[in-house]
């Protein structure tokens, strides 16, 4: 029996994780063809709802900013590794409470004014950098 071939490795002590790397790479390129969708659908008779398409966009793009690096990070460069932490982190503690603001607002037909969405975004912000210690 021949022995196969040693597994690639990354720089540090564990395997490189290509299936990780492809699904963050699938799940980057479902958030940017939401933020494209979203974008493409704008007018610029929609002033009004500006600020809620800034915070959907900005909850669309910081997931597809952690998965676009994740999937460099467990597929070619592990010393991404800070920085992947960092973007998962802004996802999950910023990206994804805007979105679920965004949605419940849009179905529930709430108009906020844009200081409203900015003070959401602030908020959400210090709750970030509160959990982030």
């Amino acid at each position: 029996m021949q022995p196969s071939a040693p597994l690639p490795r990354c720089r540090g002590d564990g395997l490189m994780q290509y299936s990780t790397a492809l699904s963050d790479a699938f799940l980057a390129l479902a958030c940017l063809v939401c933020v494209l969708q979203l974008g493409r659908g704008y007018t610029a008779t929609q002033a009004a709802g500006r600020p809620q398409l800034f915070c959907i966009l900005l909850g669309f793009g910081l997931p597809a900013a952690a998965a676009m690096v994740g999937a460099l990070r467990f597929g070619l460069l592990p010393e991404l590794a800070e920085l992947h932490g960092w973007l998962s982190r802004a996802s999950s503690y910023l990206g994804l409470p805007l979105l679920a603001l965004a949605a419940v607002s849009r179905a529930r037909s709430w108009q906020w004014p844009g200081p409203t969405w900015g003070r959401v975004l602030l908020g959400l912000c210090a709750f970030f950098e509160l959990f982030r210690q």
